[in-house]
């Protein structure tokens, strides 16, 4: 009916309200792929009408075949309006995403920030053992130039949000993990991969300073909006603490030209690592620290998807890992060299 989608062509904008205009006058009682989330006690739709304290119908969301994949519930009132978004977890991984995207909402609501906003959590528990996480609906913003306003100061809020400490970057606790990570994954068939990711990262870095902070995971401009005094985000399901500060950036940077532009990914690194000065990447770290952040996120991102199968159950070009890796990283060995 309506995903989370700020920036929708307008043919998708044009489906979607007249989807959302037939539920206003009733269609949802004659649609044949209407679809109702039931086991043995009443339907999540009941459940949620309950708990909300109106009755409410559910819309299901359906993207791209994920690891991370799980249903999205766009939760309608009788006047046919949107009152929120529900997800459920639905296996291990799933229901670990969404209790840490409520937590990550709960805990960057407590901060005082000047252009960063979140959803207001409308309920949070569990139905028939599946986490459900319902966040209410965000209202559009006003233009892609209030988001490019507000964009960098809110990715510096997202890092800064629990303040920030800088390590050696061998000596770091983050580095420390993402070893310990690694050897978790010596049997995965792309773990010659992240070896050779993680050296190139070594070589790269050194042992020079790195500052960490926070990070939300999937920074893409289809996860927020804005409007003229501040720019809400969410799906903060990949929140995460004490990683270096930049990998928000460089997610943005090549989402944008792979998801927006229709770049492959391996296009999209050498595309990103040609324009770093401009980019939100060199924005936020210095061109000269720039490099860096890519190949770290280039760790980070292949470590998650071989972590949560992505690489084996992923349909997106980015779950590909073996097609594009290889190219990013001698492209990053060379930029090094120079």
């Amino acid at each position: 009916m309506r995903n989370f989608n700020t920036f929708t062509t307008g043919l998708t904008r044009a489906k979607s309200q007249l989807a959302a205009a037939g539920v206003r006058a009733g269609a949802l009682r004659w649609a044949p792929s209407r679809l109702l989330l039931r086991g043995e006690e009443p339907g999540i739709d009941a459940y949620l009408s309950q708990v909300l304290g109106l009755p409410v119908q559910v819309a299901l969301y359906i993207g791209p075949r994920r690891a991370v994949q799980k249903p999205v519930l766009q939760v309608i009132d009788p006047s046919g309006h949107t009152i929120g978004f529900a997800k459920v977890g639905i296996n291990e991984l799933t229901r670990r995403l969404v209790r840490r995207e409520a937590d990550a909402l709960r805990a960057v609501a407590t901060h005082d920030t000047r252009v960063l906003r979140v959803p207001d959590i409308v309920h949070a528990g569990v139905w028939e053992g599946h986490e459900l996480l319902v966040q209410e609906a965000v209202p559009p913003g006003r233009s892609r130039a209030a988001v490019r306003r507000w964009l960098p100061e809110a990715t510096a809020e997202v890092g800064r949000i629990e303040g920030t400490t800088w390590s050696a970057w061998p000596a770091s606790t983050y580095r420390r993990r993402l070893g310990q990570r690694q050897r978790a994954l010596v049997s995965h068939p792309c773990a010659p991969l992240l070896t050779a990711a993680l050296d190139l990262a070594d070589r790269v870095v050194g042992t020079d300073a790195v500052e960490f902070g926070c990070s939300h995971g999937d920074w893409a401009s289809w996860n927020f909006t804005a409007n003229d005094d501040y720019l809400v985000a969410w799906d903060w399901e990949h929140f995460a603490r004490d990683v270096p500060l930049g990998l928000d950036a460089v997610h943005h940077d090549i989402a944008e030209r792979t998801a927006l532009r229709g770049l492959r990914p391996a296009a999209a690194f050498a595309d990103l690592v040609g324009d770093l000065p401009t980019a939100l990447t060199g924005t936020m770290v210095g061109a000269s620290a720039a490099p860096r952040a890519v190949a770290l996120y280039v760790v980070e991102i292949l470590t998650r998807y071989l972590e949560d199968d992505e690489a084996r159950n992923g349909t997106t070009a980015m779950s590909r890992v073996s097609d594009w890796v290889p190219p990013t990283l001698g492209l990053l060995a060379g930029s090094a060299t120079r």
